[in-house]
């Protein structure tokens, strides 16, 4: 291309350089007077030009092969590397937590969600109506084990939540619920308190049964009363809804890992879906840090949870108490540590649950962990018929099978040995592995 004078590139001009910032390679500016001569709007290429800063999503970043492990035990905080985290919990774009309103009394807010084949719902998203054939259909596919009725608690005051698995037990199924429900307010230890639910016919009758039952067995009340949110305002009861989805989503990715350790998948109505509910909430308690630095067991207890964290489902080591029956059944000359799976927490006496080689459950203090190839075995899983309801294995136990084979984790990556901290040298090494040239 030929330029005339006095208008566009001189032939000795030649291209400006600049270090682009993205990929920290050179790159080439034409120079102005050509880029005049092309025609362009110098106020448009010029330096001086400013635009709207990009907002680029952020790209996630997989870390080591030993915290990816570490990560798996709990799944807390929300990793966005995390396969499991963003299938289970995943929200997309992130907003503002909303503080709500100071309240001098606690309130505690109860309500029910189901598991089902298709996924977690509430009653209000399950094909059944709110009519009596509605609940005998409902009723009917809980005998069947379609689908799994739980109970959430949540203080509002201490963010602690409880939820639980209820089992269908007939006319024996409201005391059960009421005894969770006193468990789980006397735990938390509030001498004032209201207990909040929507208007379910269900809800309402739970609550003013709990209300007698708590009067007369928890002595340290002074004051309980019940609150029920406006009929057909889905937001009047939003600090329990809350807890519903924290728990369903952990419990989602938790349940996704689990599969992906044992190669199988694990039906709602299999023993592990009601220890992994348990469990689910046990984690927010002990994990989830809230603006004042604390968690909600801190908030409850005094103090932050101690005790070690395993991987539910994990096949561990377990010590049996120094005293008591349980102490050297097999005499002074057995092993000191026994074979189980971890499956959880006992909130009331900071223990571990371990389910043992014959199938039934108990508390320990003392744990040892495998290697991680033999952490997650399939057939010690499916051996688990005990639920939180049934400690002890009875004649009349339905063992339950998981469902399909599904995709396991890759192995992870080896790490590299580290160095030793000292290295001696001696005449011995150097005899054995010889002199090198003008040593």
């Amino acid at each position: 291309m030929n330029f005339e004078d006095g208008k566009g590139a001189r032939a000795h001009d030649e291209p400006e350089k600049f270090v682009c910032r993205m990929c920290g390679l050179e790159r080439m500016i034409a120079p102005a007077e050509y880029v005049m001569d092309l025609g362009l709007d110098e106020a448009v290429i010029g330096e001086d030009e400013e635009v709207e800063p990009l907002r680029a999503p952020r790209s996630p970043i997989t870390p080591c092969g030993a915290e990816v492990e570490d990560h798996r035990r709990s799944h807390l905080p929300f990793r966005n590397w995390c396969e499991e985290c963003l299938r289970g919990r995943g929200l997309g774009e992130q907003r503002g937590a909303h503080k709500g309103r100071a309240h001098s009394i606690p309130i505690v807010g109860i309500d029910f969600w189901y598991i089902t084949t298709a996924g977690i719902k509430k009653r209000s998203d399950l094909d059944f109506p709110d009519t009596a054939e509605g609940e005998k259909n409902l009723t009917d596919a809980r005998k069947k084990g379609e689908l799994i009725k739980c109970l959430l608690i949540r203080c509002y005051a201490t963010k602690c939540i409880f939820a639980h698995v209820i089992p269908f037990k007939g006319e024996d199924e409201d005391a059960y619920v009421v005894d969770l429900v006193c468990t789980d307010v006397a735990w938390l230890g509030h001498v004032k308190l209201i207990l909040k639910g929507d208007n379910e016919k269900a809800l309402i009758s739970l609550i003013n049964k709990s209300l007698k039952v708590l009067k007369c067995q928890v002595e340290e009340l002074e004051q309980i009363s019940a609150e029920h949110s406006q009929p057909y305002d889905s937001q009047g009861n939003g600090g329990t809804e809350v807890g519903v989805r924290a728990v369903r989503g952990l419990f989602r990715t938790l349940r996704l890992c689990l599969e992906k350790r044992i190669g199988h998948t694990v039906p709602p109505k299999h023993p592990l879906t009601a220890w992994l509910v348990e469990h689910t909430a046990f984690l927010l308690n002990t994990h989830l840090r809230g603006p004042d630095g604390l968690t909600p067991w801190g908030r409850a207890r005094g103090r932050p949870f101690g005790q070690k964290i395993y991987g539910f489902g994990e096949c561990i080591l377990w010590k049996p108490p120094s005293k008591g029956p349980q102490h050297d059944i097999e005499g002074n000359m057995s092993a000191r540590m026994m074979p189980g799976v971890f499956i959880g927490y006992h909130k009331t006496s900071n223990s571990y649950r371990v389910v043992t080689e014959d199938g039934n459950v108990v508390k320990t203090r003392a744990l040892q962990r495998l290697p991680l190839e033999n952490r997650w075995i399939v057939d010690k899983l499916k051996n688990v018929t005990v639920t939180p309801w049934s400690l002890r294995v009875t004649a009349a136990a339905e063992r339950v099978e998981v469902g399909p084979e599904v995709e396991k984790h890759k192995a992870p990556i080896e790490e590299v040995v580290a160095n030793p901290r000292r290295l001696k040298i001696t005449m011995k090494t150097l005899k054995e592995c010889g002199f090198t040239k003008d040593c």
